[in-house]
């Protein structure tokens, strides 16, 4: 297995050591990248040193159009809200000020903020680590709500190291793990590439990430087999305490060679994926394997009908197999190894009323940079990209709270909050 593997997310302690070492700050700066489409490649990436300032933002003003430079002038600063063990994922509970933080061991705790802002860490309301395996890249690996927010999803890997997603009643911000019922499994070949980030779309539709089963390179060849669930994003219909359904827009509907519950499929790891709320764009951060780190942006008419991004054919736009894809969709965002980064975070779109003018800038990391960083879809239709000063190491993932303001989980334990500057 190539060094840069063994670099990926949630492998033994030891490696998060070298992690450290190696995720050192790097000069903040702006890259621009053009759209690829399914037969070119994405152009070089253009970096100029820049340094960020932070401005005030009036609510009362015109919204401005996004482009690189405005991204170098952000009103973005973290501040730490709280501590955990390795957390994984945070969900804000409908008609209640309570926010559920899980940790990756099992255990999920209610989070709500005193008068003067203070946060407040509750007693854990759900402890299942006799249920999972923390194996490789294992453990509970995300968590989601349905819109009623009567019900919540679960993603993890149990003792066998099985990925299993279930339902669980919520009463209150109180899950009720014995009244579960499982949604469905999935056999894991490897302790690695295990996936597991779950979404609720905009329909109430769920939908479930899972790797191409791990090992180097796709040894199974499972990225481009419909015929499983490995290296795809599937969509079904939860129900509750019964079987899910499925979609009659899925790609592979009343298909009996294809696995119907795939939408997206010719992925690596898709470890954190995210829909933008405004547009229903879906965005994916899809770990690469030794050289590019990738994300896609798929517009909610895309998306919906299915899209084939490519692995292990190609690894973001380089070609990794001898093997002709007759359609597939390269990535929008395409960065390398070179400057340090190892494993793309995916993040999520900024939908705040703090910052209005930054509304639709996309927020994502890199697990061992650690540096905060921004995307916007400009008028041309390129993206463009900056590397702010702001740094959170190992992020595990990006969350949204109550009011759309974004909080980022760190592997490390701490829970930070992006702030705007006044």
């Amino acid at each position: 297995m190539a060094n840069s593997e063994i670099m990926k997310r949630f492998f033994h302690a030891i490696l998060v050591a070298s992690f450290l070492t190696a995720c050192s700050s790097h000069n903040s700066g702006i890259s621009k990248t053009t759209v690829p489409s399914s037969s070119s490649t994405s152009s070089a990436e253009i970096a100029e040193e820049a340094s960020p300032t932070s401005t005030s933002q009036d609510p009362s003003a015109e919204k401005v159009a996004l482009n690189a430079d405005i991204l170098k002038d952000h009103p973005f600063s973290l501040s730490m809200v709280a501590s955990f063990e390795q957390p994984i994922e945070l969900i804000a509970v409908p008609e209640t000020e309570v926010l559920l933080v899980a940790e990756r061991s099992g255990k999920i705790f209610p989070l709500n903020f005193s008068d003067d802002g203070t946060a407040i860490v509750g007693d854990a309301v759900l402890d299942i680590r006799n249920e999972i395996s923390t194996l490789g890249e294992g453990g509970l690996l995300s968590m989601a709500l349905a819109p009623s927010g009567s019900e919540l999803y679960l993603s993890y890997t149990d003792t066998d190291m099985t990925s299993r997603v279930v339902g669980v009643p919520l009463e209150g911000h109180s899950p009720i793990f014995k009244e579960r019922w499982e949604i469905l499994s999935l056999e894991q070949p490897f302790a690695n590439h295990n996936g597991g980030h779950l979404v609720v779309d905009q329909d109430g539709m769920l939908l479930i990430g899972f790797g191409d089963g791990g090992g180097a390179d796709d040894p199974l060849e499972n990225g481009q087999d419909t015929a499983n669930w490995f290296g795809a994003i599937l969509r079904i219909i939860p129900v509750e305490k019964s079987p899910y359904g499925i979609p009659e827009t899925n790609p592979f509907f009343g298909d009996t060679e294809n696995k119907p519950e795939i939408l997206i499929w010719g992925l690596r790891n898709p470890w954190r994926f995210s829909l933008d709320k405004a547009t229903g764009d879906l965005w994916i951060g899809d770990v690469g394997q030794d050289q590019l780190e990738e994300i896609t942006r798929l517009p909610i008419g895309e998306w919906k009908s299915g899209r084939n991004l490519g692995w292990p054919v190609y690894e973001a736009d380089r070609r990794n197999r001898e093997t002709e894809l007759t359609d597939h969709r390269l990535p929008d965002i395409i960065y390398g190894h070179e400057d340090g980064r190892c494993s793309v975070t995916g993040g999520t779109v900024y939908r705040g009323t703090e910052a209005p003018d930054f509304s639709g800038v996309y927020v994502f990391s890199d697990w061992c940079d650690g540096l905060i960083r921004l995307a916007v879809v400009e008028d041309t239709g390129d993206f463009a990209t900056y590397a702010t000063e702001l740094f959170v190491e190992n992020v595990t993932g990006f969350s949204e709270g109550h009011d759309q303001e974004i909080y980022i989980l760190s592997w490390t334990g701490g829970l930070f909050r992006l702030e705007v500057n006044e």
